[in-house]
């Protein structure tokens, strides 16, 4: 039976997937994993579990997160509640369980305050044949305010299942153009094979950063090497920092939504969720925007204590704001290898021994440092 008829003869699947994304549409539930998963997914990612490692019926299942991952593996693979353990620190997600199935799955209702957290969810499992799920990709950093740049804790709970289950199956950002980055070391040493998410499953899940599954068990021997062989940094020459030259308020620049007149594409400033792209039917000299082609990491003007708003974008020639800091890259594994160095904790270190008033650091400020 395929992915898409068990979709079809079993409506009451659907029908629970349907209830997991309106309650993601309209924010009810308040935990670190706002994003539900997608359902051909789900089934996708378990057919392949089934297929490599064999049947999972009688197996000691723990899932993080994402009750839909629960409802599937009982209706439509026959897993007894009682051999599943779900992890979740959503009061709500850990209720829809317990109605469901009658609180035959054990529920690990924990708190994510910070990074520690996890070491204390460790503590609280025992060993399980198979971990599944799709976990919160970040958090916000302790004692920071909100609204601030998160730090990624998926390679955390990668590690965590890892070292809890013999087989792992787990939904997270896909890394393979961060060739520098200790969690890719990890995978290529534990993973047997990744999957990319869809377009349309990440359409679906309203996600917008490219994400996959990564597989991992611990009879099979680690194989990803090949997603990650061709990636090499491009020359070590020294990069500058540029300043974006729109003057929106001064030039009194009209933004709103792409629409017929608004066309014009505009990145009008770094926030902790992402660059903020607006449009305008105003004429912008291409010396005040992007080039056409290439990378480029744009960040705030303001480095915070433990934080910095840094993102890679393609370079499609939109204009930039002059309250956006940017670097040119010539291909995404170079855009985001600079990422990494400029959030690494010796760059940070000796920008934040630059900042002038609130925080902010020159043009340059910035460009005296080596990158």
């Amino acid at each position: 039976m395929t992915v898409i008829d068990k979709i079809k003869t079993d409506v009451e699947l659907t029908a629970r997937f349907s209830i997991s994304k309106m309650a993601q549409d309209t924010k009810k539930f308040k935990g670190a994993q706002a994003y539900y998963t997608e359902q051909t997914l789900v089934l996708l990612t378990l057919d392949k579990v089934i297929k490599d490692s064999g049947d999972i019926t009688k197996k000691k299942i723990v899932v993080f997160f994402n009750e839909e991952w629960v409802t599937a593996l009982v209706t439509n693979y026959g897993v007894n509640p009682v051999n599943i353990t779900f992890v979740t620190d959503d009061s709500d997600r850990a209720a829809i369980m317990k109605k469901m199935l009658r609180s035959a799955v054990t529920i690990i209702d924990i708190n994510i305050v910070d990074i520690t957290t996890l070491g204390k969810i460790g503590k609280k499992m025992k060993q399980f044949d198979i971990g599944l799920g799709n976990p919160p990709f970040s958090m916000t950093n302790p004692g920071k305010e909100a609204g601030k740049r998160s730090m990624d804790i998926y390679p955390e709970f990668y590690k965590l299942a890892v070292k809890h289950c013999g087989i792992v199956a787990m939904v997270m950002p896909n890394t393979k153009t961060r060739v520098n980055m200790e969690h890719n070391k990890f995978l290529k040493s534990t993973a047997y094979d990744v999957v990319d998410v869809t377009k349309s499953q990440m359409k679906e899940m309203g996600v917008i950063i490219k994400m996959w599954t990564v597989f991992h068990d611990k009879n099979k021997t680690a194989n990803v090497e090949a997603n990650f062989a061709n990636l090499t940094l491009a020359s070590n020459k020294s990069r500058t920092f540029n300043k974006g030259k729109l003057n929106v308020s001064g030039e009194g620049i009209i933004l709103g939504d792409k629409s017929r007149t608004n066309k014009t594409p505009v990145y009008h400033a770094i926030h902790q969720s992402g660059p903020v792209l607006t449009y305008t039917n105003s004429i912008v000299p291409a010396t005040k925007c992007l080039p056409t082609s290439g990378f480029a990491i744009l960040t705030s003007m303001r480095i915070n204590d433990n934080s910095w708003n840094v993102f890679v974008v393609p370079c499609n020639g939109e204009a930039v704001n002059v309250n956006v800091y940017y670097v040119l890259a010539k291909n995404e594994t170079e855009a985001n290898n600079l990422k990494d160095k400029l959030l690494s904790d010796s760059f940070l270190s000796a920008a934040k021994s630059l900042r002038g008033n609130s925080n902010s650091i020159t043009l340059s400020a910035l460009n005296s440092l080596s990158i």
